[in-house]
């Protein structure tokens, strides 16, 4: 049973990005076509990449998600104590935009 490109669309929208990610759906681009989902913008967080696609493939009618999602802030990783010369008024004022490509 096939589901409209844009039901399944209107339910990533809804229940993965505003539901389950909690994140603006502005950021991600969301393009079904023949329940192939594509995938392109930025999220917030790093860990948000790893949760998507599984979300996404949860939804009924998708066959596959593909995509390149960004994010501005990698919260995966520990953080590390300030080096001793690390000024804090200068430590993380210009974190690095990171992607990583969906398979």
């Amino acid at each position: 049973m096939l589901r409209p490109d844009d039901e399944i669309r209107a339910e990533i929208v809804k229940d993965v990005l505003v539901g389950y990610l909690g994140t603006n759906p502005a950021l991600v681009q969301v393009e079904v076509t023949d329940g192939v989902v594509r995938l392109a913008g930025e999220l917030e967080r790093g860990s948000m990449v790893a949760l998507i696609g599984p979300a996404v493939r949860a939804v009924d009618g998708v066959i596959d998600v593909e995509g390149e999602l960004r994010y501005a802030f990698d919260d995966t990783k520990a953080l590390h104590a300030p080096e001793r010369d690390e000024s804090p008024m200068t430590r993380g004022t210009h974190p690095p935009v990171a992607s990583r490509r969906l398979t």
